[in-house]
């Protein structure tokens, strides 16, 4: 159906470590202009204009080049009647969510218009490829975004710049401050899907990887089944009693999916070093139950060494991110060198916790996820990016 000026996209892209070439390619379309550049000392501005076949413009500006790692479009409706629209985004090298979502439907009223911001986040040095879809009204558009990224540090650096020469009390109020900013609040429901996002087998998209004992397993298998998987808070939910509500209990740094069985015999236990060996009886498919974890009895559990480096900085993130300054912030968590802490806003063991952040390193797999848990929740893990905040604090 051929419509005739329907909307107009303002699309402004401020990109930090970036370079992009952009060449706009047709699908019902046709290019009627070139691209150009600006140069704004870090960031590069590009833009670009595009006519549809039936003449409706899309126009790429850059009235916001203060923007970092975001592209914003404005959609407006220039029509007399109202229009449904269809904007997605494909890749998976650095781009991620509009909206909150990889694809996103709306409509707009006559000569009404919204605000569309999507995330740019380089998940790895090289090259990487990915596009805009833009449908209405039974036109559609594609327009590419193809070129090559930093490993993101430039934006890491810049999110933790405030806390630059700052130690003790004084960085980890500053990193509270910083990671408290822009969170998305998940209800408990939502952390289903969200856990299946974060904790993908990066080589099975169907899985989840399980915390505890690396199992991958079908996301599918999320539930009360022995051999499924379910939500388990690394810092317990009890130690602090703040439960399922939105906040400490649904923040997914610290929720990951874990088997059943395993994920009640780690119960609410401390961490710690010793304990007796725990073989899982109900392992899913072909697994042999071995998990590589230690037990002892209620006070403390030690994870297997693939996981212990992965644990402490998910407890520290707990012990940064939540100071019982109120609304969500509702209870302050604190390290310890004791165990067997039970309801106690505690866990411990502090020095455990240090040696396990030292001995396993930041992982790729580890990167990975608080990448996404950034797209999802909107902050990040200051003990994955920088490692050596924890001494610096501790």
């Amino acid at each position: 159906m051929k419509i005739t000026k329907i909307f107009i996209f303002l699309l402004i892209i401020s990109l930090v470590s970036c370079s992009i070439e952009e060449s706009p390619k047709k699908n019902k379309t046709k290019s009627n202009s070139s691209s150009s550049s600006e140069d704004y000392g870090n960031i590069d501005i590009f833009k670009n204009e595009v006519l549809f076949s039936s003449g409706e413009k899309i126009q790429f500006n850059d009235t916001l080049k203060d923007k970092t790692s975001l592209i914003r479009m404005k959609v407006v409706n220039n029509k007399s009647s109202s229009v449904s629209f269809s904007v997605s985004i494909t890749g998976d090298s650095c781009f991620s969510y509009i909206n909150g979502s990889r694809s996103y439907q709306f409509s707009l009223d006559s000569k009404t218009f919204t605000v569309l911001d999507v995330q740019f986040l380089p998940r790895s040095s090289g090259v990487f490829t990915g596009s805009f879809q833009f449908a209405a009204g039974g036109e559609s558009f594609v327009y590419p975004m193809n070129g090559s990224c930093s490993d993101g540090s430039a934006i890491v650096d810049n999110y933790y710049k405030s806390a630059e020469g700052k130690s003790g009390s004084y960085l980890k109020n500053e990193l509270n401050s910083i990671i408290n900013k822009n969170v998305v609040r998940l209800s408990y429901s939502q952390c289903w899907d969200a856990i299946k996002y974060s904790d993908e087998d990066p080589a099975n998209s169907n899985n989840v990887i399980l915390i505890y004992t690396g199992w991958s397993i079908p996301k599918s298998k999320n539930g009360t089944d022995n051999d499924g998987w379910n939500r388990e808070h690394v810092w317990a939910k009890s130690h602090g009693d703040f439960g399922t509500d939105t906040g400490a209990g649904t923040d997914i740094h610290h929720l990951r999916a874990c088997d059943v069985t395993v994920n009640s015999s780690r119960n609410n236990n401390d961490f710690d070093n010793g304990g007796t060996a725990y073989t899982d009886s109900t392992p899913y498919g072909s697994y042999s139950g071995v998990t590589g974890c230690r037990r002892n009895g209620s006070l403390s559990w030690e994870p297997r060494d693939e996981d212990k480096g992965d644990v402490a900085r998910m407890i520290f993130y707990m012990a940064v991110m939540y100071e019982g300054k109120g609304g969500y912030d509702k209870v302050d968590l604190e390290l310890t060198e004791s165990v067997g802490n039970e309801s106690a806003p505690l866990i411990g063991r502090l020095a455990a916790l240090k040696t396990w952040h030292e001995n396993d390193p930041v992982s790729d797999l580890e990167r990975r996820r608080n990448e996404r848990i950034y797209e999802k929740q909107g902050n990040r893990n200051p003990f994955i990016d920088k490692p050596e905040f924890v001494d610096l604090i501790w």
